[in-house]
């Protein structure tokens, strides 16, 4: 049980700001440096394009949809 203790106590401590660092290095090298990660961030820029593309046609959709009924209870 002591040798636990002092073995303890010689852990270095993890604080926040260094794992912090870690993941954003980690992060900023996937996506920027590595081939599949460069791959994931333009798949997820394309869909992130197609998907306001498609909001905007939807919204014009149900807005023509919307003045269609009201033209017709009018």
């Amino acid at each position: 049980f002591v040798v636990a203790v002092s073995a303890e106590e010689t852990k270095p401590k993890c604080d926040a700001n260094s794992t912090k660092k870690e993941i954003e290095y980690i992060h900023n090298w996937f996506f920027h440096d590595d081939p599949i990660g460069k791959q994931i961030a333009q798949l997820a820029k394309n869909w992130n394009e197609t998907v306001q593309e498609a909001k905007g046609e939807i919204r014009a959709s149900l807005a023509e949809y919307c003045r269609g009924l009201k033209n017709k209870t009018a």
